[in-house]
């Protein structure tokens, strides 16, 4: 607490003697507020545990008005000495590290995202998120923890938002479609012996697929990331031992025709057979970036979601 008083009064003293018009009265309003709200958080912080979320909403609070600072009002003295951290542990630094901190304490209150799912599946759905994050990075250190029934919280450090978003929110749902025909105009099917899927990467083209799959997520042994012999992004899966055989005898008698390849209701390809496939192995191919490749394949290796589920900010 002595160290903090003897900051206050450094604090107080550089306000004082910074000139008016070098200042704007918004900056230093801002500075004041969180001067405040780190005299608050120091207070806390003899609290432990119990006072750890509020501690950390007051660094939030204050990153936001640094920030503002430095952004809205950049040629002021007070912006300046923010930036060359000339004002203890109010730069943006100092109070990154205090978060830093805050989150190895009690990482909950660090969390990245909820998601809401069936809470009867809700342990298989952590379970598969948490395969998902160490297959995309082995040396994550992403948590996913339940927080009530049906509700879990993931904190993932040092994955960006969308990629997080993609890893989360794809179901992973495989198929392997025999092809019917390719349309502009959807028909309305009757029966359930075949199924309308849209192309994702075709505008308005969907495709009008056989219900029964040849092979499925389920049937994936392994896929990763890989570049075609065009060196653009691609995916590469293997199936297992019932896929490959479904595979070989379904291509053996399909060669000419094009066999879809779907993820979540929509046709990401469907490339005509030329001969029969006996390997198990195949490429996916559109219009990915390398990253959404990467996070397929993590995906497709760690398994399929049972069901949706839903994202809470």
């Amino acid at each position: 607490m002595k160290v903090f008083i003897v900051a206050m009064f450094t604090f107080l003293a550089f306000l004082g003697s910074a000139r008016a018009g070098d200042m704007s009265g918004i900056a230093n309003s801002y500075f004041v507020q969180a001067t405040q709200f780190y005299e608050e958080y120091n207070e806390l912080r003899e609290a432990g545990e119990g006072k750890a979320a509020k501690r950390v909403v007051l660094l939030e609070r204050i990153s936001e008005l640094l920030e503002a600072i430095i952004q809205e009002h950049p040629e002021s003295d007070v912006a300046v000495e923010i930036v060359l951290g000339r004002v203890g542990d109010l730069d943006l630094d100092g109070v990154a590290q205090l978060f830093d901190a805050e989150c190895h304490l009690l990482p909950i209150l660090c969390t990245d995202m909820v998601v809401e799912s069936d809470p009867d599946l809700q342990a298989q759905v952590e379970r598969l998120i948490r395969g998902r994050l160490r297959e995309y990075d082995p040396n994550t250190l992403a948590k996913v923890w339940a927080l009530s029934e049906g509700r879990s919280a993931i904190f993932v450090p040092h994955i960006a938002d969308e990629v997080l978003d993609l890893l989360v929110s794809t179901i992973g749902d495989l198929q392997l479609m025999r092809v019917v025909t390719r349309t502009t105009s959807p028909p309305i099917l009757g029966g359930s012996h075949f199924t309308v899927m849209p192309s994702r990467f075709e505008s308005r083209i969907s495709y009008v697929l056989h219900n029964q799959a040849i092979a499925t997520s389920f049937n994936i042994r392994d896929a990763s990331a890989v570049f075609d012999n065009m060196g653009a992004p691609a995916i590469e899966i293997t199936l297992d031992a019932e896929g490959s055989k479904k595979l070989g005898e379904a291509t053996a008698h399909e060669v000419g025709w094009p066999l879809a390849i779907a993820l979540d209701g929509e046709v990401l390809s469907a490339p005509v057979i030329q001969s029969k496939i006996a390997s198990g192995k195949g490429i996916i191919r559109g219009q990915f970036s390398v990253s959404e490749t990467e996070v397929i394949a993590a995906i497709l290796r760690a398994g399929r979601l049972p069901k949706a589920i839903t994202i809470n900010p």
